[in-house]
């Protein structure tokens, strides 16, 4: 019994110094955030670390741009595709609201292509399917945003 309670003994010796280099370490650190910064050791580190986590969850204007997807992009030439890709993405990137976005691609268009576009911008879901015109909209979805674009004959809503 003398051995096994020895053994005991120095495994508990071993807890007792793991648990106070940690201690001290932290006490260390909390230091010297508190020296450089007036931060709290891992606190600080970890506040630090927030926003480059959150700047990591925003998809880049290239992402938005690759993982986006067209219906039927095989009916909208190559370079509409592109361009609607792209207003959507940079619309997205700046932060705006559903009606601000629809506006930005509908006048982006309105110069490229000419006027009477129009755009209906709903975030998640899919908008109601009621007649929009005569075709399909180009309908796309870019980084969580459902876009449907099209032409109508004149300025007004149909």
């Amino acid at each position: 019994m003398g051995a096994a309670a020895a053994a005991l003994a120095a495994a508990s010796q071993q807890v007792a110094i793991k648990e106070a280099v940690t201690a001290a370490s932290e006490a260390a650190s909390t230091a010297l955030g508190q020296a450089v910064g007036g931060k709290e050791g891992t606190a600080g580190r970890q506040q630090e670390q927030q926003p480059q986590q959150q700047q990591q969850q925003t998809p880049t204007l290239q992402q938005l741009i690759d993982t986006a997807k067209i219906d039927d992009e095989e009916d909208v030439p190559s370079g509409m595709c592109n361009n609607a890709i792209r207003a959507a993405a940079h619309a997205i990137r700046k932060g705006m609201a559903a009606d601000d976005m629809a506006k930005y691609i509908r006048d982006r268009f309105d110069s490229v292509y000419g006027k009477y576009w129009q755009c209906v911008v709903v975030q998640g879901g899919v908008a109601g399917r009621a007649q929009w015109h005569e075709e399909e909209p180009i309908r796309m979805v870019v980084g969580g945003w459902t876009v449907y674009l099209w032409k109508s004959d004149s300025e007004g809503y149909m």
